[in-house]
Protein backbone atom coordinates (compact mmCIF):
# COMPACT_ATOMS: atom_id res chain seq x y z
CA UNK A 1 0.00 0.00 0.00
CA UNK A 2 3.00 2.30 0.43
CA UNK A 3 3.19 2.37 -3.38
CA UNK A 4 -0.25 3.98 -3.54
CA UNK A 5 0.55 6.52 -0.81
CA UNK A 6 3.75 7.53 -2.59
CA UNK A 7 1.94 7.72 -5.91
CA UNK A 8 -0.66 10.14 -4.58
CA UNK A 9 2.00 12.31 -2.91
CA UNK A 10 4.02 12.44 -6.13
CA UNK A 11 0.95 13.43 -8.17
CA UNK A 12 -0.10 16.07 -5.65
CA UNK A 13 3.35 17.67 -5.54
CA UNK A 14 3.76 17.76 -9.34
CA UNK A 15 0.08 18.52 -10.11
CA UNK A 16 0.46 17.47 -13.77
CA UNK A 17 -2.30 17.63 -16.36
CA UNK A 18 -1.06 14.34 -17.87
CA UNK A 19 -0.06 11.30 -15.80
CA UNK A 20 1.72 8.17 -16.98
CA UNK A 21 1.61 4.89 -15.05
CA UNK A 22 4.71 3.00 -16.19
CA UNK A 23 4.46 -0.79 -15.86
CA UNK A 24 7.21 -1.51 -18.37
CA UNK A 25 9.32 -3.28 -15.74
CA UNK A 26 6.41 -5.19 -14.22
CA UNK A 27 5.73 -8.89 -14.63
CA UNK A 28 3.21 -9.21 -11.80
CA UNK A 29 1.28 -6.71 -9.71
CA UNK A 30 -0.44 -7.21 -6.36
CA UNK A 31 -4.25 -7.06 -6.48
CA UNK A 32 -4.07 -4.21 -3.96
CA UNK A 33 -1.94 -2.12 -6.34
CA UNK A 34 -4.09 -3.03 -9.33
CA UNK A 35 -7.33 -2.06 -7.59
CA UNK A 36 -5.72 1.08 -6.20
CA UNK A 37 -4.28 2.23 -9.51
CA UNK A 38 -7.63 1.73 -11.26
CA UNK A 39 -9.45 3.67 -8.54
CA UNK A 40 -6.88 6.48 -8.49
CA UNK A 41 -6.67 6.78 -12.30
CA UNK A 42 -10.47 6.95 -12.64
CA UNK A 43 -10.63 9.56 -9.89
CA UNK A 44 -7.97 11.61 -11.72
CA UNK A 45 -9.87 11.28 -15.01
CA UNK A 46 -12.95 12.74 -13.31
CA UNK A 47 -10.78 15.76 -12.44
CA UNK A 48 -9.91 16.26 -16.10
CA UNK A 49 -6.47 14.64 -15.99
CA UNK A 50 -5.18 12.70 -18.99
CA UNK A 51 -4.06 9.17 -18.03
CA UNK A 52 -1.65 6.91 -19.95
CA UNK A 53 -0.51 3.39 -19.07
CA UNK A 54 2.71 1.92 -20.49
CA UNK A 55 3.41 -1.82 -20.59
CA UNK A 56 6.50 -3.87 -21.38
CA UNK A 57 6.77 -4.88 -25.04
CA UNK A 58 8.19 -8.24 -23.92
CA UNK A 59 5.72 -10.89 -25.06
CA UNK A 60 5.20 -12.47 -21.63
CA UNK A 61 4.28 -9.35 -19.73
CA UNK A 62 1.41 -8.01 -21.90
CA UNK A 63 -0.17 -11.46 -21.71
CA UNK A 64 -0.54 -11.08 -17.94
CA UNK A 65 -2.21 -7.70 -18.23
CA UNK A 66 -4.41 -8.94 -21.05
CA UNK A 67 -5.40 -12.03 -19.06
CA UNK A 68 -6.62 -9.99 -16.11
CA UNK A 69 -8.24 -7.37 -18.40
CA UNK A 70 -6.17 -4.54 -16.93
CA UNK A 71 -6.91 -1.63 -16.98
CA UNK A 72 -10.39 -1.51 -18.57
CA UNK A 73 -11.86 -4.48 -16.68
CA UNK A 74 -13.97 -7.32 -17.99
CA UNK A 75 -17.02 -6.05 -19.89
CA UNK A 76 -20.24 -7.80 -18.80
CA UNK A 77 -22.65 -5.29 -20.31
CA UNK A 78 -25.77 -6.93 -21.72
CA UNK A 79 -24.90 -10.46 -20.53
CA UNK A 80 -27.29 -12.70 -18.61
CA UNK A 81 -26.12 -14.72 -15.60
CA UNK A 82 -25.93 -17.86 -17.76
CA UNK A 83 -23.89 -16.07 -20.43
CA UNK A 84 -21.49 -14.72 -17.79
CA UNK A 85 -20.89 -18.15 -16.28
CA UNK A 86 -20.26 -19.59 -19.73
CA UNK A 87 -17.90 -16.75 -20.68
CA UNK A 88 -15.94 -17.10 -17.45
CA UNK A 89 -15.50 -20.88 -17.63
CA UNK A 90 -11.88 -20.37 -18.68
CA UNK A 91 -11.07 -18.81 -15.29
CA UNK A 92 -12.11 -21.84 -13.26
CA UNK A 93 -8.63 -23.30 -13.63
CA UNK A 94 -6.81 -19.98 -13.11
CA UNK A 95 -5.49 -18.55 -9.85
CA UNK A 96 -7.20 -15.18 -10.35
CA UNK A 97 -10.47 -13.65 -11.40
CA UNK A 98 -10.42 -11.02 -14.13
CA UNK A 99 -10.49 -7.37 -13.10
CA UNK A 100 -14.15 -6.40 -12.80
CA UNK A 101 -15.62 -2.90 -12.90
CA UNK A 102 -19.19 -3.52 -11.76
CA UNK A 103 -22.15 -1.10 -12.01
CA UNK A 104 -23.26 0.74 -8.88
CA UNK A 105 -26.49 2.51 -9.84
CA UNK A 106 -29.77 1.47 -8.21
CA UNK A 107 -31.73 0.95 -11.44
CA UNK A 108 -33.29 -2.49 -11.90
CA UNK A 109 -31.09 -3.20 -14.93
CA UNK A 110 -27.82 -2.27 -13.22
CA UNK A 111 -28.78 -3.96 -9.93
CA UNK A 112 -29.53 -7.17 -11.81
CA UNK A 113 -26.27 -6.91 -13.76
CA UNK A 114 -24.32 -6.36 -10.53
CA UNK A 115 -25.97 -9.38 -8.89
CA UNK A 116 -25.23 -11.52 -11.97
CA UNK A 117 -21.59 -10.40 -12.00
CA UNK A 118 -21.11 -11.24 -8.32
CA UNK A 119 -22.85 -14.58 -8.77
CA UNK A 120 -20.53 -15.47 -11.65
CA UNK A 121 -17.48 -14.40 -9.60
CA UNK A 122 -18.66 -16.55 -6.70
CA UNK A 123 -18.91 -19.55 -9.03
CA UNK A 124 -15.32 -18.98 -10.21
CA UNK A 125 -14.01 -18.78 -6.65
CA UNK A 126 -15.84 -21.93 -5.60
CA UNK A 127 -14.32 -23.91 -8.46
CA UNK A 128 -10.86 -22.34 -8.13
CA UNK A 129 -10.51 -22.75 -4.39
CA UNK A 130 -12.42 -26.04 -4.12
CA UNK A 131 -13.83 -24.89 -0.79
CA UNK A 132 -17.11 -25.76 0.88
CA UNK A 133 -18.97 -24.94 4.08
CA UNK A 134 -18.38 -21.98 6.38
CA UNK A 135 -15.19 -20.73 4.72
CA UNK A 136 -16.75 -20.51 1.27
CA UNK A 137 -19.86 -18.90 2.77
CA UNK A 138 -17.66 -16.32 4.52
CA UNK A 139 -15.85 -15.38 1.30
CA UNK A 140 -19.20 -14.95 -0.48
CA UNK A 141 -20.42 -12.81 2.42
CA UNK A 142 -17.36 -10.53 2.44
CA UNK A 143 -17.55 -9.89 -1.31
CA UNK A 144 -21.32 -9.33 -1.26
CA UNK A 145 -21.27 -7.03 1.76
CA UNK A 146 -18.39 -4.84 0.64
CA UNK A 147 -19.45 -4.53 -3.01
CA UNK A 148 -22.99 -3.60 -1.97
CA UNK A 149 -21.51 -0.94 0.30
CA UNK A 150 -20.02 0.71 -2.76
CA UNK A 151 -23.39 0.69 -4.52
CA UNK A 152 -25.20 2.01 -1.43
CA UNK A 153 -22.78 4.66 -0.17
CA UNK A 154 -19.95 5.67 -2.48
CA UNK A 155 -21.56 7.68 -5.26
CA UNK A 156 -18.92 6.09 -7.50
CA UNK A 157 -19.59 5.50 -11.18
CA UNK A 158 -18.23 1.94 -10.90
CA UNK A 159 -16.99 -0.45 -8.27
CA UNK A 160 -13.71 -2.36 -8.65
CA UNK A 161 -13.08 -6.01 -7.78
CA UNK A 162 -9.97 -8.09 -8.34
CA UNK A 163 -8.69 -11.26 -6.67
CA UNK A 164 -5.54 -13.41 -6.77
CA UNK A 165 -5.25 -16.86 -5.19
CA UNK A 166 -1.85 -18.17 -4.01
CA UNK A 167 -2.19 -21.98 -3.79
CA UNK A 168 1.28 -22.62 -2.32
CA UNK A 169 0.78 -19.93 0.33
CA UNK A 170 -2.79 -20.93 1.24
CA UNK A 171 -4.34 -17.49 1.04
CA UNK A 172 -6.12 -15.20 -1.41
CA UNK A 173 -5.98 -11.42 -1.81
CA UNK A 174 -9.07 -9.43 -2.73
CA UNK A 175 -9.19 -5.73 -3.53
CA UNK A 176 -12.57 -3.98 -3.54
CA UNK A 177 -12.45 -0.27 -4.34
CA UNK A 178 -14.32 2.73 -5.68
CA UNK A 179 -13.52 6.23 -6.86
CA UNK A 180 -16.47 7.97 -5.21
CA UNK A 181 -16.77 10.54 -2.43
CA UNK A 182 -15.14 8.63 0.41
CA UNK A 183 -16.31 7.60 3.87
CA UNK A 184 -16.10 11.03 5.53
CA UNK A 185 -18.23 12.76 2.89
CA UNK A 186 -20.76 9.93 2.95
CA UNK A 187 -21.35 10.47 6.67
CA UNK A 188 -21.61 14.23 6.18
CA UNK A 189 -24.08 13.85 3.30
CA UNK A 190 -26.25 11.49 5.36
CA UNK A 191 -26.93 14.21 7.93
CA UNK A 192 -26.55 11.60 10.66
CA UNK A 193 -22.95 12.36 11.62
CA UNK A 194 -20.36 15.05 11.03
CA UNK A 195 -16.86 13.55 11.39
CA UNK A 196 -14.19 16.22 11.70
CA UNK A 197 -11.45 14.09 10.12
CA UNK A 198 -10.97 11.05 7.91
CA UNK A 199 -9.65 9.13 10.93
CA UNK A 200 -12.89 9.80 12.81
CA UNK A 201 -14.95 8.78 9.77
CA UNK A 202 -13.09 5.47 9.52
CA UNK A 203 -13.61 4.93 13.26
CA UNK A 204 -17.36 5.40 12.74
CA UNK A 205 -17.30 2.88 9.88
CA UNK A 206 -15.35 0.14 11.66
CA UNK A 207 -17.62 0.45 14.70
CA UNK A 208 -20.74 0.11 12.55
CA UNK A 209 -22.13 3.63 12.94
CA UNK A 210 -25.06 3.91 10.55
CA UNK A 211 -25.62 6.46 7.80
CA UNK A 212 -29.34 5.65 7.64
CA UNK A 213 -32.39 6.07 9.86
CA UNK A 214 -33.52 2.45 9.60
CA UNK A 215 -32.83 0.37 12.67
CA UNK A 216 -31.73 -2.55 10.47
CA UNK A 217 -28.93 -0.58 8.83
CA UNK A 218 -25.40 -1.84 9.46
CA UNK A 219 -23.69 1.35 8.34
CA UNK A 220 -20.95 0.31 5.93
CA UNK A 221 -21.04 -3.36 6.95
CA UNK A 222 -17.34 -2.96 7.65
CA UNK A 223 -17.63 -3.78 11.34
CA UNK A 224 -19.04 -7.26 10.72
CA UNK A 225 -16.76 -7.97 7.77
CA UNK A 226 -13.53 -7.09 9.55
CA UNK A 227 -14.45 -9.13 12.64
CA UNK A 228 -15.36 -12.15 10.54
CA UNK A 229 -12.11 -11.94 8.59
CA UNK A 230 -9.66 -11.12 11.37
CA UNK A 231 -11.17 -12.81 14.43
CA UNK A 232 -12.90 -15.74 12.76
CA UNK A 233 -10.68 -16.55 9.78
CA UNK A 234 -7.41 -15.11 11.20
CA UNK A 235 -6.95 -12.98 8.09
CA UNK A 236 -6.00 -9.35 7.49
CA UNK A 237 -8.20 -6.33 6.78
CA UNK A 238 -7.11 -2.98 5.38
CA UNK A 239 -9.19 0.13 4.69
CA UNK A 240 -8.04 3.37 3.05
CA UNK A 241 -10.16 6.49 2.57
CA UNK A 242 -9.22 10.17 2.59
CA UNK A 243 -5.87 10.59 4.30
CA UNK A 244 -6.42 7.80 6.85
CA UNK A 245 -6.02 4.04 6.88
CA UNK A 246 -7.17 1.23 9.14
CA UNK A 247 -5.35 -2.09 9.51
CA UNK A 248 -6.36 -5.16 11.50
CA UNK A 249 -5.19 -8.74 11.87
CA UNK A 250 -6.05 -11.24 14.60
CA UNK A 251 -3.39 -9.75 16.90
CA UNK A 252 -3.60 -5.98 16.49
CA UNK A 253 -5.46 -3.10 14.89
CA UNK A 254 -5.16 0.64 14.49
CA UNK A 255 -6.11 3.80 12.57
CA UNK A 256 -3.21 5.75 11.07
CA UNK A 257 -3.29 9.35 9.81
CA UNK A 258 -1.48 9.90 6.53
CA UNK A 259 -0.07 13.14 5.05
CA UNK A 260 -2.69 15.48 3.57
CA UNK A 261 -1.23 15.02 0.09
CA UNK A 262 -1.73 11.22 0.34
CA UNK A 263 -5.48 11.85 0.39
CA UNK A 264 -7.62 9.57 -1.81
CA UNK A 265 -11.20 10.68 -2.31
CA UNK A 266 -12.68 7.20 -2.72
CA UNK A 267 -12.27 4.02 -0.70
CA UNK A 268 -9.98 0.98 -1.05
CA UNK A 269 -10.47 -2.24 0.93
CA UNK A 270 -7.82 -4.98 0.88
CA UNK A 271 -8.56 -8.45 2.25
CA UNK A 272 -6.09 -11.27 2.83
CA UNK A 273 -8.10 -14.45 3.40
CA UNK A 274 -6.55 -17.76 4.55
CA UNK A 275 -7.89 -20.62 2.43
CA UNK A 276 -7.10 -23.46 4.84
CA UNK A 277 -10.41 -24.70 6.35
CA UNK A 278 -10.76 -23.70 10.01
CA UNK A 279 -12.97 -26.09 11.96
CA UNK A 280 -13.30 -23.58 14.82
CA UNK A 281 -14.78 -20.89 12.58
CA UNK A 282 -18.54 -20.32 13.00
CA UNK A 283 -19.92 -18.19 10.18
CA UNK A 284 -23.16 -17.34 12.03
CA UNK A 285 -21.29 -15.96 15.02
CA UNK A 286 -20.29 -12.95 12.91
CA UNK A 287 -23.48 -12.20 10.96
CA UNK A 288 -26.00 -9.62 12.10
Amino acid sequence: MNYLFGLLIQIDEANPSEICFDFSESKFISPFVIGGVIAISNSLKSQGKKIELIFNKNITTPNYFNAIHFPEGYNFDGMTSVEMNSKLDEYHLKTFIPLVLFPTKATNTESTLRENVLSAISTILRKQLKLTGNLLQAIYYLIDELTNNIADHSGSEKGILFSQFYPTKNYMDICIADFGKGIKQTYIDSGKSNPTSHEEAIEFAIKGKSTKNQAVSRGFGISTSRKMLTEGLKGKFFLYSGNAMFYQNFEKQGIIALPENACFKGCIVALRIPTIPNNDFDFYKYTE
